[in-house]
């Protein structure tokens, strides 16, 4: 203790033996001393559970492009058709663009959840003739438009029908009622006898 500041002063060179239990110091003069020390503090180690993993994001795939028919008339519509399935872990916003011979025809905008997969249909119309290549996404397909030929007129000649014999027919009538009464006759003769 240093009586002039009034103060307690550390000690230089001070060797501290845990395991004997003892401090050693060299000191120049008498004073009062005491040993003031801190226990130390053992860390406590939290361990922090690990940041949850992050689903993937949103992944497409397109397969299966289909053109139907693959053959229409001038002015006759076209289906296509192609599922986008979502791969990813997390729903997400896909823009399907339709291209014919490399221009872009149309386009949709789909959402879809993780997992999830659905169809995108463009209906398509041509009037020039011709063969059109038909892409989305790397997968391609063809359809063709062909001339729509002139229809002719064609003269409908309506097939005689042979006409009712009436006389035929009421003969036929007289003599299955004329058979008829023969055969009463007959039965009623013989049911007397």
């Amino acid at each position: 203790y240093d009586e002039a500041t009034g103060e307690w002063v550390e000690l230089e060179g001070c060797v501290v033996d845990t395991e004997n239990n003892t401090i050693t110091a060299s000191i120049a003069h008498f004073t009062t001393f005491a040993v003031i020390g801190a226990v130390p503090v053992e860390e406590e180690i939290v361990l922090l559970p690990p940041p949850p993993l992050l689903p993937a994001p949103a992944a497409f795939s397109l397969t299966d492009l289909s053109v139907k028919p693959v053959e229409v008339l001038t002015g006759e519509a076209v289906t296509i058709t192609v599922p986008v399935a979502n791969t990813g872990g997390t729903e997400g916003s896909y823009t399907v663009v339709l291209k014919i011979n490399g221009v872009k025809e149309a386009e949709k905008s789909v959402t879809i959840a993780a997992g999830s997969s659905e169809m995108v249909t463009f209906s398509v119309t041509k009037k020039e003739v011709g063969s059109y290549t038909v892409t989305i996404d790397g997968l391609s397909a063809s359809f063709a438009v062909v001339a729509v030929e002139e229809v002719k007129e064609v003269e409908v000649v309506p097939i005689p029908t042979p006409g009712v014999s009436w006389p035929l027919i009421g003969g036929l009538i007289v003599a299955a009622i004329v058979i008829g009464l023969f055969v009463f006759a007959w039965l009623k003769r013989r049911a007397y006898r």
